[in-house]
C-alpha cells in the first residue's frame, strides 16, 4: 500500500493529465467544428516575380546545414493552368 503522500501526488498527477487531455480534446473538437464546411483554399501567384528570382520577402535558409543550400526560384511552367480574375 502506498503512503498517503504518494497517493495524493499520484492522484494530483492523474487529475492534471486528465484535465490537460480533456482541454486539448475540446480545443481540437472546436477547431473541427469551426472549420467544417469551409471550402476556402489558399493560392499563390508568382506572375509578377521575374523568372529565376525569389518572391519579395522570401529567403533561403537552413537549420543544421551540412551541405549547400537548396536552390529556390520562380520557374516558367508552360503546362500550368492560367486563371484570370
Amino acid at each position: 500500500m502506498m503512503p498517503t503522500g504518494k497517493r495524493v501526488k499520484t492522484a494530483v498527477a492523474l487529475l492534471m493529465v486528465f484535465v490537460l487531455a480533456s482541454t486539448f480534446g475540446y480545443a481540437m473538437a472546436q477547431t473541427r467544428v469551426e472549420t467544417a464546411g469551409k471550402t476556402d483554399t489558399a493560392s499563390w501567384n508568382f506572375d509578377d516575380v521575374p523568372v529565376g528570382k525569389l518572391p519579395a520577402g522570401w529567403k533561403v535558409a537552413a537549420t543544421n546545414q551540412k551541405g549547400p543550400l537548396a536552390t529556390w526560384q520562380v520557374v516558367m511552367d508552360k503546362t500550368a493552368p492560367f486563371f484570370s480574375n
